[in-house]
């Protein structure tokens, strides 16, 4: 396996068509828009769920390969609780309370952690919220990503559906001949969108949580392929557009160097309705002073 030695940053872009890219809970599920500038975004959590799904879909049963914030735990009667004090019975976490009584529970938590993190991959690579039970820490992971947010200002469409089956038996109302035959609901989509998230790895966090230059490229082939298995009519047409990433072998500052990469409308261009409406600009410089930059969906 080998460690990750340098910082790392990069840059993703992803675009939505005729679809809802993320749902506000709070608004009807309408797609989240800043009230400042109207533009959109895709909340960072978003992101990593898609991820995290795709990881779950490829790596099934593979060793050090699952998903610890799971969609399926709860109906598989797994839950977070459970998990941590699975791991708080390890033979090397017990092996330290044999050591010393001196042993803080701050050691113990530190091993738990290690064991979580080397069965999980999301733990290793994103952290999470284990301030839960036995465990009274957070794990954070060495990848962080921005939310994603349009390019340009969005517009969505509030589509009104019928249904023709009823939730339940209709009710005559009094005084009324009148019986509900249907519902009705809404339909939230934007015609056209592109977004750009950008995500940074520190190798500081990575030698904490153990995460390895192969778990890096395994993340990032899950994000070139995090929507191919997941089309819903609400979530049809969503792709990866760009994805790059930056090895910053001497220190610098990660967003003077994702800076490097414009997305701008192409000239005469007033509403972008698709990715050939855009134009992807890399500055030269980039690969100078110790950045090394890949193009993953080129490689």
């Amino acid at each position: 396996m080998t460690t990750i030695n340098n910082a790392l940053c990069g840059l993703l872009l992803v675009d939505s068509y005729m679809c809802n890219p993320q749902g506000n809970m709070n608004n009807d599920n309408a797609p989240n828009i800043l009230p400042n500038n109207n533009h959109g975004f895709i909340t960072a959590h978003g992101i990593k769920r898609n991820i995290r799904d795709r990881h779950e879909n490829v790596h099934q049963n593979e060793p050090g390969q699952e998903i610890f914030c799971s969609c399926s735990a709860n109906t598989r009667g797994v839950y977070i609780n459970d998990l941590i004090d699975e791991a708080r019975q390890d033979p090397s976490v017990v092996e330290i309370e044999k050591e010393s009584k001196t042993q803080t529970e701050l050691a113990k938590q530190a091993a738990a952690a290690k064991v979580l993190s080397t069965r999980f991959f999301d733990l290793r690579m994103f952290g999470g919220a284990l301030s839960t039970g036995s465990f009274a820490k957070n794990l954070t992971g060495p990848v962080q990503f921005s939310p994603a947010v349009s390019i340009d200002p969005i517009q969505y469409i509030n589509q009104p559906l019928c249904r023709c089956m009823l939730t339940n038996e209709p009710s005559k109302n009094e005084g009324s001949n009148f019986i509900k035959t249907t519902e009705c609901g809404n339909y939230f989509f934007v015609p056209y969108a592109l977004y750009a998230a950008r995500f940074y790895v520190s190798p500081i966090q990575a030698s904490k949580t153990g995460a390895t230059m192969e778990d890096l490229e395994l993340l990032m082939d899950d994000i070139k392929s995090m929507y191919w298995d997941r089309h819903t009519s609400s979530k049809g047409t969503r792709r990866v557009r760009g994805l790059w990433l930056f090895d910053l072998k001497q220190a610098c500052d990660p967003d003077l160097v994702l800076d490097a990469i414009k997305v701008q409308k192409k000239a005469g261009v007033n509403i972008p309705s698709c990715w050939e409406d855009y134009e992807v600009k890399v500055s030269d410089p980039i690969n100078k002073n110790g950045v090394v930059m890949r193009d993953l969906l080129k490689a």
